[in-house]
């Protein structure tokens, strides 16, 4: 089968597990009256055309591609397969649309989810993650999922001016966490959402810029109650990566975003033995195309977190100036002083830097940075 392993194995033979271990629900906004199409039930001997619980679209690929404008949500119960092919191809959504998770596959209303329930795509650790391309006006909602043991990105989103939320999501042991690219238009949040254990392994040792979380040309990432940890790199790797270029930001990094975080923590992300790395906790680059300052000014953080972040042997092999760009929890880059990040009643503390030219807690090399009622 190319279906992922982690999942597929908890589909075959679903009948030990009951009749709605997993599936999709492709709801219209009327199917609560009995009208609309969908998937469910991935579990039952039915005719995989969507339509209800049990006859579930049986891989998650083809529920995306079977969104029409009268078929505008996807619900998704228990651990998803999604095959090799659908994962190989780019899934276009270009409308309203909602994916939502955590179902068991008997509800017919998503308030009817279990409290928490979360459903799982494992790519089960030698597969990449699923690639989605949104249309201008797109507004896209994801909801209650984990995403796991992607071997690249778990998740490739690139859009030109669509609006992208997910909330109550996790996304956990991959190579690489998300990305998101947009045209300079469109903003992307999240909200309730874990990034955790996102690190670089023996078989992927190239550098990365934004090791959970990478945004570039979006009009604003908004962050609000989410956590960062342990993502990065770990020691038994150090010495493989050592020799590539620049991995930079083991949190998330930003290019041409503004970005609002609320009650955010980032916690043991680390980027170690670099020669040139640009952050362990979280890096921001202002630009790639010459945009306007405006585009990158306006950031904030509020009630934001920083501890135990880390940056190791920075100036590792042949060494490197003063003018590194490292800083274990944060490494700002604006451009130019006329453009702003502040902070607000953020903590910054036991975040470490080994390395003779950069500092353990926030380095600033271009911008204007405003730090207030905050704790170092």
């Amino acid at each position: 089968s190319d279906v992922g392993k982690g999942s597929f194995e908890s589909h075959v033979g679903l009948s030990k597990y009951g009749p709605f271990d997993g599936g999709f629900r492709n709801d219209s906004g009327t199917i609560y009256a009995g009208g609309g199409g969908g998937a469910g039930g991935a579990g039952a001997d039915g005719s995989g055309d969507g339509s209800d619980w049990s006859n579930a679209y049986p891989d998650l690929g083809a529920a995306l591609d079977h969104m029409t404008s009268e078929k505008t949500e996807v619900w998704v119960a228990g651990e998803t397969p999604i095959s090799a092919t659908a994962l190989s191809q780019v899934h276009t959504l270009s409308r309203a649309v909602k994916v939502r998770g955590g179902f068991l596959g008997v509800e017919s209303a998503a308030s009817e989810r279990p409290a928490n329930a979360l459903t799982t795509i494992d790519l089960g650790g030698d597969l990449p993650g699923l690639k989605l391309k949104l249309a201008s006006g797109a507004t896209v909602e994801v909801e209650r999922f984990r995403f796991v043991n992607a071997s690249a990105r778990a998740l490739t989103v690139t859009h030109n001016g669509a609006s992208l939320a997910f909330s109550a999501c996790e996304i956990e042991n991959n190579v690489m966490g998300f990305s998101v690219e947009g045209s300079g238009t469109g903003p992307v949040s999240f909200t309730n959402c874990l990034f955790a254990g996102n690190l670089a392994n023996g078989a992927h040792t190239a550098a990365v810029s934004g090791r959970a979380l990478y945004v570039n040309n979006c009009v604003r990432l908004t962050l609000d109650d989410c956590l960062f940890v342990t993502n990065g790199i770990t020691a038994a790797y150090a010495d493989a990566h050592a020799s590539q270029s620049v991995d930079s930001g083991a949190a998330f990094y930003l290019v041409d975003t503004k970005v609002t975080a609320r009650n955010v923590r980032f916690a043991g992300n680390c980027v170690r033995r670099r020669y040139n790395g640009s952050g362990g906790g979280i890096c921001r680059s202002e630009y790639t195309n010459g945009n306007s300052p405006a585009k990158i000014a306006d950031s904030a953080f509020t009630n934001c977190l920083w501890v135990g972040n880390c940056m190791m042997a920075c100036d590792y092999a042949a060494g490197i100036s003063t003018g590194t760009k490292g800083g274990a929890a944060m490494a700002i880059d604006l451009g130019n002083k006329s453009r702003t990040v502040d902070f607000k009643f953020c903590t910054v503390a036991y975040n470490v830097m080994v390395s003779a030219y950069a500092p353990g807690g926030v380095n600033v090399y271009n911008g204007t940075v405003k730090f207030r009622d905050s704790i170092f």
